[in-house]
């Protein structure tokens, strides 16, 4: 997500989870239109869901997939158990199985934007960048909210900063991208200023990539196998060296 970007998804990059803390009658949508799936699922398939989501909340996905497993069996529609379940799934690098859920979420749920988001990177993990932009420009133009957009900005960053794909890669775009991102977050979080010091690195400027990793790695907010990594891209930064191209992390 060469970032070594944190086990996927979230970490993608945790929003996905935030967004769906579902506890029982009470669900997050985009925009206006909360609340409004507390009265579609069957309430047994809703208390499986809970169940797992505070399982995957405190790591034990295996648990945490068998809820959502059985929700869907009581409720075939309940489509937060697909993305959950795919969030798994990725974290697990079982990219294809990934891609369906996030397909199934998508089909019974298309107004939600984080699930194109998951399903872009997911693609991206399948080496289908192209798929991914196409996720990714989707949700920008719809402006869901400043969260998601900056959310979407930064991924779709990433995606034209390290894409092999010359249709994709956008040295200049993914800078753009990146300051959006950091702009709509106040600069609060650290994945998005790694991002720009990377679309920095990508554009040649690597005296402002210098300076934005270290920024980011000064927020406060990345684990010990966050900063290994943030002090490698460092390196390479202080060296004049961009991000490898054609690789997800």
């Amino acid at each position: 997500m060469p970032r070594a970007r944190k086990t996927p998804m979230i970490q993608i990059r945790t929003l996905i989870l935030a967004t769906l803390c579902l506890a029982l009658n009470r669900v997050h949508a985009d925009k206006n239109e909360k609340f409004i799936v507390r009265t579609r699922f069957k309430p047994d398939a809703v208390v499986y869901l809970n169940r797992g989501t505070e399982l995957l909340e405190k790591g034990d996905r295996q648990a945490a997939r068998a809820n959502f497993e059985a929700a869907l069996r009581v409720d075939p529609t309940i489509w937060p158990a697909y993305l959950n379940r795919a969030q798994i799934f990725a974290h697990e690098g079982k990219w294809e199985l990934a891609l369906q859920d996030c397909n199934a979420a998508m089909r019974l749920r298309p107004g939600f934007f984080r699930t194109a988001i998951l399903r872009a990177e997911v693609n991206q993990h399948l080496g289908r960048d192209r798929e991914s932009l196409v996720d990714l420009n989707l949700v920008i133009s719809l402006h869901a909210d400043d969260e998601t957009d900056a959310l979407a900005f930064s991924e779709r960053a990433w995606l034209r900063v390290v894409s092999s794909d010359p249709s994709v890669y956008n040295s200049t775009g993914a800078l753009a991208d990146a300051r959006q991102a950091c702009r709509l977050n106040y600069w609060r979080k650290a994945t998005y200023i790694e991002t720009l010091a990377a679309a920095s690195a990508a554009a040649g400027n690597f005296d402002d990539a210098v300076r934005y990793q270290g920024q980011a790695m000064n927020n406060g907010k990345l684990s010990p196998n966050e900063m290994k990594d943030a002090q490698d891209r460092l390196s390479r930064y202080k060296n004049h060296q961009a991000l490898p191209r054609g690789k997800s992390g």
